[in-house]
């Protein structure tokens, strides 16, 4: 069956439901990674079968203006844009801003094929198109949204919900902490007893003259293959990033050559994001990987974001973008719950 088939329905803006507190966190970004670390993202793709007659992508899509600005409250990040501080040489120092542009929302539907076909598709061609993103300009940075959202209807009446978040503002597991945040106030909404029938910005009710475009992919087939690691402290990274890619080697029976490339971002407890490139044979070879514990996605948890009642997800599909045959290894410093000290976790990503 062809691909190609999502129409875009609507392309709107979603801001925080007051005003966020001016803030800024640091990015330092290296001169060798500007050119693909813009590229750089986590893409989420949550789907679900129609609950009733009056269940619809549209009708969810409609109360998600609103519960989706009172999420945002807490996560100004993701609605603000990155900034280039004119002060530094080469603008390897930036900012994100926490300026209220809003998160893009998209509406989409697929008049030709089922949830059921779209998940069964070998190799599911289509879901490139289920997630909208749209890289981050380098050269007027200030203009591009840093996360994106897009809820597609099949023809079965079922539909998914795509989230794209740039791994620059947020680590997948702090974004999929806000995405179950979100499904939480979605679904006490949804239960308030003198809820109304229909949301207010609801789009099936609006008339239209015709669909606004018809999408082809700006990701291609761009899915990589992670592995997770954690680490009670945070140590040497270089390190940690050669350790992990070594085990990451042995996993999946792939032996990289000393001139594969990757990307290194790291997320300090702080907030700072700083990204630089190396090669693989820089790293040099590790043998001691005690302490290093292989992690899981499912981690994630996020085929457990119930929207409504008795509507568990159908399918859910995660994963880091490649980018021009170069591998990414991000780091992630975070408190340990109930304990001293920082706990790490290393990501390894090969295209």
């Amino acid at each position: 069956m062809a691909v190609g088939k999502v129409q875009i329905e609507s392309v709107q803006t979603v801001v925080p439901l007051r005003p966020s507190e001016l803030k800024s966190q640091s990015v330092q970004l290296a001169k060798d990674v500007q050119g693909t670390i813009f590229s750089r993202r986590f893409h989420v793709i949550v789907y679900y079968n129609k609950a009733s007659d009056d269940d619809s992508g549209w009708v969810t899509g409609g109360w998600m203006k609103e519960t989706l600005g009172q999420a945002l409250i807490d996560h100004p990040m993701l609605c603000g844009r990155l900034l280039q501080i004119n002060n530094h040489t080469n603008n390897e120092f930036m900012e994100i801003v926490s300026n209220d542009s809003g998160v893009r929302f998209y509406e989409a539907r697929v008049c030709s094929m089922s949830l059921r076909e779209v998940v069964e598709m070998v190799d599911n061609e289509l879901e490139a198109e289920l997630v909208f993103w749209e890289d981050i300009d380098q050269q007027y940075p200030q203009f591009s949204p840093l996360c994106y959202v897009q809820v597609t209807n099949f023809k079965c009446g079922g539909y998914s919900i795509g989230f794209s978040c740039s791994l620059i503002v947020m680590d997948p597991f702090t974004f999929t902490s806000f995405l179950k945040q979100w499904a939480n106030i979605h679904y006490a909404m949804l239960s308030k007893p003198q809820i109304p029938k229909l949301p207010l910005f609801h789009l099936s009710s609006i008339q239209k003259t015709t669909n606004l475009v018809s999408t082809t992919s700006l990701l291609g087939q761009d899915k990589s293959i992670s592995v997770i690691f954690k680490t009670k402290s945070s140590g040497n990274l270089s390190i940690g990033a050669a350790l992990c890619i070594e085990e990451a080697e042995r996993k999946l029976g792939r032996i990289l050559d000393n001139g594969f490339k990757f990307t290194l971002i790291v997320k300090h407890v702080s907030g700072e994001t700083k990204a630089e490139a190396f090669c693989r044979q820089k790293l040099g070879a590790q043998s001691n990987k005690e302490g290093l514990v292989c992690g899981k996605w499912d981690a994630l948890r996020v085929d457990d974001m119930i929207l409504q009642k008795d509507n568990m997800p159908a399918y859910v599909s995660y994963w880091i973008s490649s980018v021009n045959d170069q591998g990414l290894v991000m780091v992630i410093s975070s408190p340990n719950r109930g304990k001293s000290g920082i706990s790490t976790t290393f990501i390894v990503t090969l295209p």
